[in-house]
């Protein structure tokens, strides 16, 4: 029995190599084994880079720090097909760079409908000190989940900026009952006594 198994996978994974070593990789990269997943992938960027190969690839080499090499691959996607799947990736690595200019450009191109866009947005803002647009974009974030304490923070956070103490009172309120976190509530209960 365990002989037919063992025919049935080296089948599959020679009919399929692509798929299994891609499945491979997705289990590396989600057992925390970025470096074993970089290898598989760049295997299977250099043989056959289909769209799925391109985008983890992209992922696993973001989580890297290999931002130079990621964001070539992303920008190789074509962007209109794939906004969603890309948008985020390009613009995370964008703001981890801190190219805050280039993010801004890139975000006045393209449009996604999620919460992760649009706290992304808001934090691209936040660091271009534009902060009423960072506010709409974090309380557009929080339209898509209501109490994610981090949302919250980050706008009790841009309200203390722009010195509007009773909107900061209120999101920190807020974020204090919203939050399991222990290290949230420390850090709500610091911005309240800045105030």
């Amino acid at each position: 029995m365990l002989k037919i198994i063992f025919s049935l996978l080296i089948l599959i994974c020679g009919v399929f190599p692509t798929t299994a070593s891609l499945r491979q990789a997705k289990i590396y990269y989600n057992s925390g084994k970025i470096s074993r997943a970089y290898d598989e992938l760049g295997q299977l960027y250099n043989k056959k880079s289909d769209l799925e190969v391109k985008i983890w690839y992209a992922r696993v080499l973001s989580e890297l720090g290999i931002y130079t090499k990621a964001n070539e691959i992303l920008l190789s996607i074509d962007p209109i097909k794939n906004q969603e799947v890309i948008g985020l990736l390009f613009l995370k690595n964008l703001y981890r760079w801190r190219m805050f200019p280039q993010a801004k450009l890139y975000l006045e191109k393209i449009y996604l409908d999620n919460y992760k866009y649009f706290e992304i947005s808001g934090d691209i803002y936040f660091m271009l000190k534009d902060y009423k647009r960072a506010i709409e974009k974090y309380q557009k974030a929080l339209t898509f989940q209501r109490d994610y304490d981090l949302i919250i923070y980050k706008l009790a956070k841009t309200y203390f900026k722009i010195k509007d103490p009773e909107n900061a009172e209120k999101y920190i309120e807020k974020g204090l009952t919203a939050t399991k976190s222990r290290l949230m509530k420390l850090n709500l209960r610091r911005l309240k006594e800045l105030m």
